[in-house]
């Protein structure tokens, strides 16, 4: 399998800390708000700055067109989730009606460009870690965009 084995291996090595992030806070008792907030945080933070590595292998991934399996259904995943905690805030009037799937799609996208775009962002970054305390404005500035639009008049 080559090049591809191996991306595929250690994508599914530093992927399953972020099934289990999801899990968890998805099945928690917290607000809708709450959740979303909690898993841009924790996967903004551990992307960004405990893997940064995910971020070249996702680069490399994208390049030759095709994701890992482990990976594409993790991404299938997370998106459900997103959807399942979006329609309880809906069902709540925590939140109004809005497209619930692009809203999901919209996510983690919101991060997108800070895995992606890294020398453009950070030069001296490159493929590293950014500092905590930018990913944590990162991660603030995401909840804040995503919570206002999404929240309920």
């Amino acid at each position: 399998q080559g090049k591809e084995g191996l991306y595929a291996a250690v994508f599914a090595q530093k992927i399953e800390p972020m099934r289990t992030l999801m899990a968890e806070v998805s099945s928690s008792a917290a607000a809708p708000a709450e959740k979303l907030a909690e898993i841009l945080h924790r996967t903004a933070r551990y992307i960004l700055f405990e893997e940064p590595c995910i971020k070249a292998l996702f680069a490399e991934c994208l390049q030759g067109n095709r994701l890992p399996d482990d990976t594409a259904e993790l991404i299938a995943w997370r998106h459900e989730v997103i959807v399942r905690i979006l329609n309880d805030g809906i069902k709540r009037g925590v939140f109004r009606e809005c497209d619930v799937d692009a809203v999901a799609w919209s996510f983690f996208g919101l991060i997108a460009p800070y895995m992606l775009l890294t020398p453009v962002v950070q030069p001296e970054h490159k493929r590293g870690a950014y500092s905590a305390d930018f990913v944590k404005r990162v991660a603030d500035a995401a909840v804040d965009l995503l919570l206002r639009g999404i929240r309920h008049p």
